[in-house]
């Protein structure tokens, strides 16, 4: 299902379904109230106390005049202000919603309907990759599952939708410290809305700025991933699993070769249960399998990785660069355990004399895996030659810690004459949502 569903429970107006965004700064409520202008929702609302994010809506006919809605997710959000829960509910006949909640939040791209249960649960799972805490809420050892009727009784001021133009007076005064936790894995949990870079990689194009390209202005032998390159790098690793027949994922890795990622994955027997045969089964068809022991399973894969020849237009100057783009990576840092750029030097492979003039800054960047669906609005001059997932034990998750740490090595292309990346930069909102 696409749109919002409104249920009338008892005297109360319950609606599902809206679409949700983890915010990172210090005045939440302003953030949400731009965002919610910037995609021209109708009603938005706010969640948290120690992180924060923003439902919007998008209503019309009599529902945009309503003013007695109630967000569901955020009223089971008001009913566990610690900890991190999912939970999946029938809210009709054949109608399944999933909503996960992270201190006292919604978490981005959940508060989803579907009719396929089998879908939510492979959600649940990824959810679950993202959040290693998680507990789904009503299975063993778990919190009881709340029912319809207790969303109902947990309603109040602050699970009321309030009009966009009317959100002025949605006051929160807190300051977020963990905001970047609620970035979900971006791509599985999409249902609503696609993005021209989702579109881009769905298709296997590229988003506007890549499709024009002049061979009398592109660097020969040069490519970038870009921003859709850099999401269909992304889904590569969301969509791995992370378990299989009880053999449990340790490390992966995808390096860039003529335009195709050429991907291994490390996989360890953790239960006496575990077989061969199991994780065969498991595996796609199309990945051949070794195994180096009794207690190891290796998997190899290729993929095609989406690129374009280096251009001029779609390159900021260095001074834009240092100026608005490295701000913006710096507002994001705090999501992240490093980030390296280095000094920019000439780019070898040059156009003919007179030409446009390209530079290069070497880039690294580690972190949790979920902080790299920041990353892809601030992609177009980057180019990966590797990329690798880890899996570490850790104690507890926290915005620049996880167990699974993802790392990415490459090079930050920029052009030594004046561009559009000055205006391009400068239009990107201050703070960063989750991109859909």
């Amino acid at each position: 299902m696409t749109d919002p569903f409104v249920l009338s429970a008892g005297r109360t107006q319950l609606i599902f379904g809206l679409e949700w965004h983890a915010l990172i700064e210090a005045t939440p409520a302003k953030a949400g109230r731009r965002l919610a202008r910037q995609r021209r929702a109708t009603h938005m609302a706010l969640t948290g106390s120690a992180a924060a994010s923003v439902g919007l809506a998008f209503l019309g006919g009599a529902r945009r005049r309503a003013t007695e809605l109630h967000s569901a997710a955020q009223a089971v959000a008001s009913m566990f202000p610690q900890g991190t829960y999912t939970l999946m509910l029938e809210v009709a006949a054949g109608v399944y919603w999933l909503v996960g909640v992270h201190e006292g939040a919604v978490i981005a791209r959940t508060d989803v309907l579907h009719r396929d249960t089998a879908l939510v649960r492979t959600l649940i799972t990824e959810l679950t990759m993202a959040y290693p805490h998680l507990v789904e809420l009503g299975t063993p050892n778990a919190p009881s599952a709340p029912t319809l009727s207790d969303i109902e009784s947990a309603v109040s001021s602050k699970t009321l939708l309030l009009k966009v133009g009317s959100a002025r007076s949605f006051g929160i005064g807190f300051c977020l410290v963990f905001g970047l936790l609620l970035s979900a894995l971006y791509g599985p949990f999409n249902t609503r809305h696609t993005t021209e870079s989702d579109r881009a990689v769905r298709d296997g194009q590229f988003a506007p700025g890549f499709t024009s390209l002049h061979p009398s202005t592109a660097a020969p032998g040069v490519r970038v991933h870009g921003e859709a390159g850099l999401d269909g790098l992304l889904h590569v690793f969301y969509s791995l699993p992370v378990q299989a027949d009880d053999w449990v994922l340790q490390h992966a890795a995808c390096l860039d070769v003529a335009q195709s990622w050429q991907c291994t994955a490390h996989y360890h027997r953790a239960a006496h249960s575990a077989s061969n045969a199991a994780f065969l089964r498991a595996m796609p068809s199309s990945w051949r399998v070794d195994f180096p022991s009794l207690e190891t399973a290796h998997v190899h894969w290729s993929t095609q990785a989406f690129t374009a020849a280096l251009h001029a237009d779609m390159l900021a100057h260095k001074s834009d660069n240092d100026r608005l783009l490295f701000t913006r990576l710096q507002a994001i840092s705090k999501a992240f355990q490093r980030i390296d750029i280095g000094i920019s030097t000439p780019v070898v492979e040059q156009i003919r004399e007179g030409g446009p003039q390209y530079q290069r800054r070497s880039l690294h960047i580690d972190g949790p895996l979920r902080s790299f669906s920041f990353l892809p609005p601030y992609a177009a001059g980057m180019a990966w030659t590797k990329a690798e997932l880890r899996h570490q034990p850790i104690d507890r998750a926290d915005a620049r810690n996880s167990r699974f740490v993802f790392s990415l090595s490459g090079a930050l292309y920029e052009t030594t004459k004046p561009n559009f990346a000055a205006d391009e930069y400068a239009s990107k909102p201050e703070f960063v949502a989750a991109p859909l």
